[in-house]
């Protein structure tokens, strides 16, 4: 019986330091973990739509002729493509998120967001955003214009 006392008392005593606010309870540690994973995954993943967008603005294929798997800090010498070479030349210059996620990076690169599957979605998400800007656009003012180009 005494051993159930002193058990029910340090169970109290720890609620009691949780309420106060002295430690944090198991639910309270995985929802800040999750919140620090969440923030960090969106910081790299910016990073990865910047070079995907800087990419699109400057009219640069992002694939090379051997672009599948992980992406290294080391210069490649086959082509690898713009866009790995771009988040390569991002990391290399003082970037502090994409070193850390590339020297992270599992063996899928589809988690690391380097995928041509990946790359394919981000285009299309941004050709979204673009489409919808014109409609409101078109929307807002009531006409447009088409220019057509012989070359």
């Amino acid at each position: 019986m005494y051993e159930y006392h002193k058990n029910t008392a340090s169970r109290a005593e720890h609620s009691v330091w949780v309420v106060s606010g002295k430690i944090s309870d198991v639910a309270s540690l995985v929802d800040s973990k999750q919140k620090r994973q969440t923030k960090e995954n969106r910081e790299k993943f910016k990073y990865i739509v910047e070079t995907i967008l800087l990419s699109g603005h400057q009219a640069l294929a992002l694939k090379g002729t051997n672009d599948a798997g992980s992406v290294d800090l080391e210069e490649s010498n086959r082509n690898d493509g713009n866009y790995r070479a771009l988040l390569r030349y991002r990391a290399q210059s003082g970037d502090f998120v994409l070193p850390n996620h590339v020297k992270s990076q599992s063996s899928n690169p589809r988690t690391m967001y380097t995928s041509a599957t990946i790359q394919n979605e981000i285009i299309e998400l941004c050709g979204d955003v673009i489409q919808e800007s014109i409609i409101t656009g078109i929307k807002k003012w009531g006409y447009f214009s088409v220019l057509v180009g012989e070359t």
